[in-house]
């Protein structure tokens, strides 16, 4: 439970506990993962430490934090952002490849493409 300006509460009252499984219980029954932090504030704190690290790398070596954890390329191969299967077609019918950056995706801007959008 995030508490405003409160730094040393490190336990849940028995309604802030209540509050946050109830929330939880909605959350996996959509699918999510969740687990309960008595006090948000270091998980924040372990997060951003996280994010400072991978952005860092990421921003010396001018490319995404998840380039750091694919596989090496081998001799002529390059990377291509990954298109979940089920989005494939849409992907290729709604964007453009940039000439500037085969990498990169142009999301299309042209009146007719999102009629009824």
């Amino acid at each position: 439970m995030y508490r405003h300006g409160d730094r040393l509460t490190i336990t849940n009252s028995p309604e802030e506990s209540d509050i946050l499984t109830h929330l939880g219980s909605m959350l996996e029954a959509g699918g999510s993962d969740v687990t309960v932090a008595t006090e948000i504030q270091r998980k924040k704190f372990a997060k951003t430490i996280w994010n400072v690290a991978f952005s860092s790398f990421a921003t010396i070596a001018g490319s995404s934090p998840a380039a750091m954890l694919q596989t090496a390329l081998k001799e002529g191969q390059s990377y291509r952002p990954y298109i979940a299967p089920h989005m494939a077609s849409t992907v290729l019918t709604e964007s453009v490849n940039s000439d500037h950056h085969p990498r990169i995706f142009l999301y299309k801007t042209s009146a007719t493409t999102h009629e009824g959008h």
